[in-house]
């Protein structure tokens, strides 16, 4: 820095010293390593090989996770007489070709699917003993 040409900021020439000094490099990155087989998965492409893995895992994991529906009507379902009058009735709307009674009770029994205080206000209670609604002895106030 003893040779400055004179009219030249020393900060100036100091940054552009540090600059120059700075040693570049490639950025070297490996998105994809694989050996190459002579089987059939060397003819699908990475996409296509995960895919179908997934596909084949969540084939496997997915019944884990999915409550049935079918096993909360089984252990949860008391008295199941008015529900299935209830499909009885779509049923036979059905057959008797009556589309506005087939909705109306198709309808009820969506209501009733998805509401679950009117499931079990309409299949009774699933508790025993002294805890049973029916058997509380409470007044009605």
């Amino acid at each position: 820095m003893t040779n400055v040409p004179e009219g030249t900021d020393k900060k100036l020439l100091e940054i552009r010293l540090n600059q120059e000094s700075f040693i570049w490099q490639t950025l070297k990155v490996t998105l994809f390593s694989v050996f190459v087989s002579g089987s059939i998965l060397a003819s699908y492409s990475p996409s296509t090989f995960y895919g179908g893995v997934v596909y084949l895992v969540s084939t496997t994991i997915r019944p884990i996770f999915i409550y049935g529906t079918w096993r909360a009507w089984v252990y949860e379902t008391t008295n199941p007489d008015a529900i299935i009058k209830c499909v009885e009735c779509v049923y036979m709307k059905r057959h008797e070709e009556d589309l506005v009674g087939e909705e109306e009770a198709y309808r009820i029994l969506q209501e009733i699917v998805r509401c679950p205080e009117l499931f079990k206000a309409i299949t009774g209670s699933s508790l025993k003993g002294s805890a049973d609604p029916a058997l509380d002895k409470l007044t009605e106030k």
